[in-house]
């Protein structure tokens, strides 16, 4: 027992989404489009991260146990993955699965 509610939330990208995937990052293997995908569609959290993300805002870095804005914004239909590319130059999977892309 954990003493927590855990939260899943998840969408399908709609086909023109998923059209953009494939041929912006048609480089990509099988398992790197899945977890690019996955990373896009797919949020699990505790029921007291949204009042930390109120309280302190989002923070840098790759756990399970936070939500990454891009895949919030990616979930509830506020930016499309194209726009979201757009916003971290070019570098969605890096965005989304390194614990910064600064260079």
């Amino acid at each position: 027992m954990q003493g927590r509610y855990n939260i899943r939330i998840d969408r399908d990208l709609t086909p023109g989404e998923d059209g953009y995937l494939q041929t912006k990052y048609s480089r990509f293997n099988d398992d790197e489009m899945i977890i690019l995908k996955q990373k896009l569609t797919q949020l699990d959290f505790d029921e007291i991260l949204p009042y930390y993300i109120r309280h302190y805002g989002f923070y840098e870095g790759r756990t399970d146990y936070r939500c990454d804005p891009i895949a919030i914004a990616s979930i509830f239909g506020l930016r499309s993955p194209e726009a979201l590319d757009l916003v971290v130059e070019d570098k969605l999977y890096r965005a989304l699965t390194e614990y910064s892309i600064a260079e």
